[in-house]
């Protein structure tokens, strides 16, 4: 999972058997990309693991509606060129996995080059540019069989 999704992966574990042995250090078995990116993972007591990736989904969802705002906001500010292309492919692929990746990626470049406090603000929540992936894993204690 961490190979195909890991860099925009969101990951609630629920304590058992998935969470010893994907914790302990210095031996942790997430794989991270050339970048240096992989998942964000967290750990839950058995009963709320499904509680607490809902609160994960509609966090990250509240942060990505923000930022695509401000990506709207400064997109009407500016008449043509480059940046706005960028602008206009950000948010025409806002839910697009892979393509999020791309146009997040092109648009963050050409935001470095800014010097506005709008640019800034931008990037200040480039993290929550790109779709991300949320994932909730639990074993026999998650599903009350123990």
């Amino acid at each position: 999972m961490t190979q195909l999704f890991g860099e925009r992966v969101y990951w609630a574990n629920g304590t058992g058997c998935s969470q010893a042995w994907g914790a302990p250090m210095p031996g942790i078995p997430y794989t991270v990309n050339s970048r240096g990116f992989g998942p964000a993972w967290t750990n839950s007591l058995f009963e709320n693991n499904a509680e607490l990736c809902l609160g994960m989904v509609l966090s990250v969802k509240q942060q990505r509606q923000n930022v695509k705002e401000k990506v709207e906001k400064f997109a009407a500010e500016i008449a043509e060129g480059e940046l706005l292309n960028a602008c206009e492919d950000y948010l025409e692929a806002f839910d697009d996995f892979d393509a999020s990746r791309i146009a997040s990626d092109r648009l963050c470049e050409l935001l470095e080059k800014e010097d506005s406090a709008e640019a800034k603000e931008i990037l200040e929540r480039r993290d929550q540019l790109a779709k991300k992936t949320f994932w909730m894993y639990g074993g026999d204690g998650w599903a009350y069989d123990i």
